[in-house]
């Protein structure tokens, strides 16, 4: 993420030559909103050779693009492949541009990914945690149902292109910012809610990338995820600096207009997730009908229960009438009783509801073209 006080480093700011003497890149001593944060990081100890039939994982390591591609002709390889290897408290560096090159069930802990480029690359059920994406550029990537926990990103300088990240719901939820006030007060005029706030905003930014990924390359099941990570992220960085300019301010009108603000963004959110159930945000057409059922069904157990009719047929048609609108000024006169036009008209105000992302779902799934 983004410092709110300061720039990311450079990619020439004590990152050494690729393959090179191991150092300590700036990144783990003064960006203090990363995961990867440790003003005592020794530094890396060693230049990773990329052999992994032997070892389980390697710690403390450079890993740069130029000594794969020397190992690879050393073995005359092809391609290579990683699997169940841990990365611990590694430099990723170099473009890894040129290798046929994938990762399987590994792990990657305290492991900086930043200055470097990846295209092509598959990362199948691998694990990252406490690990670095800003500076990171994918292109053409997959990453396969990874788990992810605290991941630092940036939302301009982490670059995603037609990369397809299979779970974008827990790769965006997983993003890491520092709230420890005795670091935030030494490394300058921030705090937690504020660093929280530049959070969720960064994440809005990444999720938009991600989405605009997975529209191009996904199938459809990431694709819904990704609208759904999205629509629900653009309103939680709207509530969060909402409630930031609440807190921070003496001014009353700013300290209402805010609250008035972040009531709106709940409020929009409980919309949004309720309609985003009933159609899986876009991707099930079944779920929709059979919600629209389960509404008729249920308004006709109402009418039938509360005496709004004494025939189960009548309160079916009835409800399914009021339900699709086509009959609700038949049912809803002025002789009804309060009750039951109170009835009606909640039927036909969640009969509108549910039509009006009913119809749309059915002409996106049949003319749609991504």
């Amino acid at each position: 993420m983004n410092s709110p006080t300061s720039g990311q480093p450079q990619p020439n700011q004590n990152s050494g030559a690729n393959g090179g003497a191991p150092t300590v890149r700036k990144k783990r001593r003064s960006s203090f909103w990363d995961p990867l944060f440790d003003p005592n990081f020794k530094g890396t100890t060693n230049v990773f050779d990329w052999m992994t039939g032997t070892v389980t994982g390697v710690r403390n390591s450079v890993c740069g693009s130029d000594k794969l591609v020397e190992t690879m002709a050393q073995k005359s390889a092809s391609r290579w492949s990683i699997r169940n290897f841990k990365f611990q408290s590694c430099d990723f560096q170099g473009n890894f541009t040129t290798v046929d090159l994938s990762f399987n069930e590994c792990e990657f802990v305290d492991a900086d990914l930043g200055l470097s480029v990846w295209k092509n690359i598959k990362f199948s059920k691998c694990t990252f945690v406490r690990s670095s994406f800003t500076l990171a550029t994918f292109e053409q990537c997959q990453f396969i149902d990874c788990t992810w926990k605290d991941i630092g990103i940036s939302g301009t300088e982490t670059k995603l292109f037609e990369t397809t990240i299979s779970n974008p719901w827990d790769f965006i939820n997983s993003a890491y910012t520092n709230t420890n006030k005795d670091v935030l007060k030494q490394r300058g005029d921030t705090n937690p809610a504020h660093q929280l706030m530049r959070l969720e905003e960064t994440k809005v930014k990444l999720a938009r990338s991600v989405l605009s990924a997975s529209e191009r390359n996904a199938d459809d099941v990431v694709y819904y995820e990704a609208v759904k990570t999205y629509l629900t992220q653009a309103l939680k960085a709207r509530k969060a600096r909402a409630t930031y300019d609440r807190d921070t301010t003496n001014s009353t009108r700013v300290r209402a207009l805010s609250s008035w603000k972040s009531f709106l963004a709940d409020g929009e959110l409980i919309i949004l997730n309720a309609s985003g159930a009933i159609n899986a945000w876009g991707f099930s057409l079944a779920r929709a009908a059979l919600v629209g059922v389960a509404l008729i069904i249920a308004f006709m157990a109402i009418y039938f229960a509360l005496g709004i009719t004494d025939s189960g047929w009548l309160a079916l048609m009835m409800s399914f009438d009021v339900t699709l609108l086509v009959g609700y000024t038949k049912h809803a006169t002025e002789q009804s009783s309060w009750l039951a036009q109170f009835l009606y008209a909640l039927n036909a105000l969640l009969g509108l509801w549910w039509y009006a992302i009913f119809v749309p779902t059915v002409i996106n799934r049949i003319s749609r073209v991504r």
